[in-house]
């Protein structure tokens, strides 16, 4: 088999179907982009925009995003944005149901008649999810909750810079790692009152050791994401048990 990555031989469909309005807080986008990435796109697109993940730079990319302000539609070649709708809500990581993928391949004549042998059979392939659903800092996490480290892993959970992260994020996560264990010092902080995390410290205030139940009073939609990649990790390493014990090894 003879596969070369290209834009023209990776194509990624976002599926997201959000039941738009005529008005509303947020403007609704389809973007489709071929061969650029995704820090290009946002450039390109020229003010905040909201998505449900990153899509491949070597790929033809099909995705929504939002923004609260108007922008002009493109049709360029390899790049396109067509207003869709309106709606409140705007989008956010993982709001999206998945990704549907096609890889364009060249098969020799004998693996053409192998994989009309395959489908006859009606044999499964291994599955696995892709590095783009894991970072350093979500292998890391996983690992310190599989090992019941819990007040690590929400350490590196709320500490941890990763290279989507905000000023602000930068900034709160800074404090939060100086003043570690200091739970009023941290609540008290002008980077972390009248934010979302309020609740979580306030909890950590009260029950200073269970670091455990202190997930359950983070952010909601990162904490979904976590769960999302520890599941998808936990999986490939199941599948990769059952795919060894298959074939014998």
């Amino acid at each position: 088999m003879n596969f070369v990555l290209t834009p023209e031989s990776f194509e990624v469909r976002e599926l997201f179907n959000p039941q738009l309005k005529p008005t509303g807080h947020y403007l609704y986008y389809i973007l489709e982009k071929k061969g650029i990435s995704h820090k290009e796109a946002t450039k390109r697109i020229g003010v905040s925009a909201y998505f449900c993940g990153v899509k491949d730079k070597n790929a033809s990319t099909k995705q929504w995003f939002c923004t609260s302000e108007k922008i002009d539609e493109v049709n360029e070649p390899d790049f396109k944005i067509k207003f869709k709708g309106c709606l409140d809500e705007r989008i956010h990581i993982g709001k999206h149901k998945g990704n549907a993928f096609s890889v364009k391949v060249e098969l020799t004549e004998e693996e053409q008649k192998s994989l009309k042998h395959f489908k006859a059979k009606n044999e499964l392939i291994c599955n696995y999810f892709g590095e783009q659903r894991f970072s350093e800092n979500t292998i890391e996490i996983c690992k310190s909750i599989e090992e019941k480290n819990f007040e690590g892993a929400l350490k590196l959970f709320l500490t941890k810079n990763s290279k989507f992260d905000s000023d602000k994020s930068r900034a709160m996560k800074k404090v939060i790692e100086e003043n570690w264990g200091n739970w009023k010092s941290i609540l008290e902080h002008e980077e972390i009152k009248d934010t979302g995390k309020v609740v979580l410290f306030e909890y950590l205030e009260k029950h200073p050791k269970d670091f455990e139940s202190a997930f359950s009073h983070t952010e909601e939609k990162s904490t979904k994401t976590l769960i999302k990649a520890a599941q998808a990790l936990r999986f490939n390493i199941e599948l990769n048990k059952m795919a060894k014990e298959k074939k014998g090894e």
